[in-house]
């Protein structure tokens, strides 16, 4: 049989160590949330570029011929980025 005394330190001890998982398990963001944190000007510039994107493709001008270039040139740069965030 354990003693009072070994009952209690065990006791304390493995609220401790729980205390400790939880915590750990808590302060760590998920994949996710970790990315859009660690890089938000990157997450907004995706967003810019894709509203540019769709502007560009509704607009009745063809900017002086440049309009094609320029959406090839906006996708490109999305794909680039999305790479940037995924393999971070």
């Amino acid at each position: 049989m354990i003693a009072r005394g070994m009952k209690a330190a065990l006791a304390v001890t493995l609220c401790l160590t729980l205390g400790a998982l939880l915590l750990t398990n808590l302060s760590t963001p998920a994949p996710a949330a970790a990315l859009a944190e660690k890089h938000p000007k990157i997450r907004t510039a995706l967003a810019d570029l894709r509203d540019s994107r769709d502007e560009l493709k509704a607009a009745d001008s063809d900017f002086g011929g440049h309009k094609k270039a320029a959406i090839e040139a906006v996708n490109i740069a999305i794909d680039q980025l999305k790479i940037c965030v995924d393999n971070d």
